[in-house]
């Protein structure tokens, strides 16, 4: 049974906004914000020490951290060259 007392139930503080409604939840260490983990993308048996959301790591210049930083070998050929 759920107590209705209880405000964190109904708390909205994940960019999808929707409540907290008992779903798990990870915290962003740079902005404090709790986000769900399926919105994070996370899963339950990975759940890092640290999380920065994309959030700030798109305001901080960090980008996606599972992009690849290579750099390319060679000039881009367009397609209409």
């Amino acid at each position: 049974m759920v107590d209705s007392d209880d405000d964190s139930w109904d708390l909205v503080t994940c960019f999808c906004m929707k409540p907290f409604a008992g779903r798990a939840m990870i915290e962003c260490n740079t902005c404090s914000t709790w986000i769900h983990l399926s919105c994070a993308k996370v899963r339950r048996s990975h759940v890092p020490e640290t999380y920065v959301c994309q959030g700030c790591r798109d305001a901080h210049g960090t980008g996606d951290a599972r992009r690849s930083h290579r750099s390319r070998s060679g000039p881009r050929r367009h397609l209409l060259d």
